[in-house]
């Protein structure tokens, strides 16, 4: 499905195509490695992802004290457009001729993301691209059905099919716990039963190599905005995963209607 999803952005008039997927998985594992940093040197706990726009708008314009909780890594959207203008004029041999990075988003903040920052031109969310296919006759519909592998499925960044969406909804905080597992040591993958679930705050604990870590993912902004005072009290977590829309991005406004969200 990937292969097809790509010769139809071809065919609309991109010159290559690129699955964010990739991305969220540095982004897991950046942040792995910003939250051992942090256990290690005594810094800011709990860290809270950056990831989500319209999260990182809300500590800006109403707890800017929580500034320093944040990661400092970059949203997946904004990584791979940074990898991209870095890595591909090279491999491409397109030497200095500029990049017109478009990203394609079911969330809506990601285009006051992009505004912010200089990694991503243009922003379409999926509904403006079905608009677009539209134009050139093609079908939508059975094209955006693409396959994902890696810690992404966890995040949430991509879809699957309705049967299998509850795989979908652990968080990422699942798979930041396994990433951080690795980097301390750990020799088996830990599973995480009580990362799944979209309702309120997912709190669970993962022991690796004699270290306990206290994760938490909390789904959707009011969510976040109603517990947020008793994840900061919490002395023993380290780490908090915020997905602005319950499902995370892939639950976003511009998101495609789906047999678990309203038309």
């Amino acid at each position: 499905m990937l292969e097809r999803l790509a010769g139809a952005l071809k065919h609309v008039g991109f010159d290559a195509v690129f699955d964010t997927g990739f991305a969220a998985d540095l982004t897991i594992m950046e942040e792995a490695a910003e939250l051992l940093g942090r256990i290690q040197g005594h810094g800011v706990l709990p860290m809270f992802t950056s990831c989500s726009p319209a999260w990182v708008r809300l500590v800006e314009t109403r707890r800017p004290d929580l500034i320093p909780h944040l990661s400092t890594c970059k949203s997946p959207q904004q990584m791979a457009g940074s990898l991209i203008r870095e890595i591909y004029p090279g491999y491409a041999g397109i030497g200095e001729r500029r990049l017109v990075v478009v990203s394609i988003m079911p969330c809506t903040a990601k285009k006051s993301e992009a505004r912010d920052q200089a990694d991503v031109d243009v922003v379409l969310t999926t509904r403006e691209l079905e608009g677009l296919w539209g134009r050139f006759g093609l079908d939508f519909a059975p094209l955006f059905r693409p396959k994902a592998a890696g810690c992404a499925v966890r995040r949430g960044d991509r879809r699957r099919a309705p049967v299998r969406r509850q795989r979908r909804r652990h968080g990422g905080g699942a798979a930041h716990g396994r990433q951080a597992g690795r980097r301390y040591g750990a020799r088996r993958r830990p599973r995480i039963a009580e990362a799944r679930g979209l309702e309120g705050v997912r709190r669970f604990d993962l022991e690796v190599a004699g270290t306990r870590l206290g994760l938490a993912v909390v789904n959707g902004l009011g969510a976040v905005q109603a517990h947020l005072d008793g994840l900061l009290a919490d002395e023993s977590l380290h780490f908090v995963e915020v997905m602005s829309c319950p499902a995370a991005a892939s639950a976003g406004a511009a998101s495609p209607t789906t047999p678990t969200r309203p038309p």
